[in-house]
C-alpha cells in the first residue's frame, strides 16, 4: 500500500516508543499512538522494572524520577491494546524495534501483544530512496522540509513520522 493510501485509512495508526535502552532486557518508558489525522489516541509515560540507562536518557530526556510514580506497563497494557487491536496496520519508523520492546515489556508481566499488522516505514523509505545516505527520522524529515521538534519523545516522533508520510504522499 502506497503511503498516500495509508493516509486515507482511519484504521491505520502511527506508534513510537521510548525505552530504557536497546538491549534484550530493556523496556518501554513511553508509548504514543496517533491516527493518520494526527489525533492522539495514547500517550503515556510508563514506570519500567529496570532503570533507564544514562545513554537512553541523553537521547529522549526521560529520567527515572519522571517515571517513578507512573503506572507500570501491566496497568496500561489493556488500554494500549484497545487502541492497537482494531488497527488494520500499526506504522512505526523502526517497527521491528518498537514491536520487540513492546513484546519485552509485556512479557515481563506475562502478557502478550495481540496479532498486529506492523508496517516498518523506514524499510519503505529505504526501498523508495536507496540513494539516501541516512534513513534516520529527523534527517529524512529535514530533507523533506518537515518541521522537527527538539525533543526526542514518543509523541513528537509520531507527529514527525506522520508529517514525513504526508510529505512523501504529496510528492508522489
Amino acid at each position: 500500500m502506497a503511503w498516500s493510501a495509508l493516509l486515507d485509512r482511519h484504521d491505520v495508526l502511527i506508534l513510537d516508543t521510548e525505552t530504557t535502552g536497546l538491549g534484550q532486557r530493556d523496556e518501554v518508558v513511553e508509548v504514543a499512538v496517533t491516527n493518520t489525522r494526527g489525533e492522539v489516541l495514547f500517550n503515556e509515560l510508563i514506570r519500567p522494572i529496570c532503570e533507564i540507562g544514562e545513554s537512553a536518557t541523553r537521547i529522549h530526556g526521560i529520567t527515572n524520577a519522571m517515571v517513578a510514580v507512573r503506572p507500570s506497563y501491566r496497568h496500561l497494557h489493556d488500554q494500549l491494546m484497545q487502541v492497537l487491536g482494531p488497527a488494520s496496520a500499526v506504522c512505526a519508523w523502526n517497527a521491528p524495534f518498537d514491536r520487540r520492546l513492546l513484546e519485552q515489556s509485556a512479557s515481563r508481566y506475562g502478557l502478550e501483544l495481540p496479532k498486529i499488522r506492523w508496517r516498518d516505514l523506514v524499510s519503505d523509505h529505504r526501498s523508495m530512496f536507496p540513494h539516501y545516505t541516512s534513513h534516520r527520522l529527523l534527517e529524512v524529515a529535514r530533507s523533506q522540509g518537515v518541521a522537527t521538534v527538539q525533543d526526542h519523545r514518543a509523541l513528537g516522533d509520531c507527529k514527525i513520522t506522520l508529517a514525513v508520510v504526508r510529505a512523501q504522499a504529496q510528492a508522489s
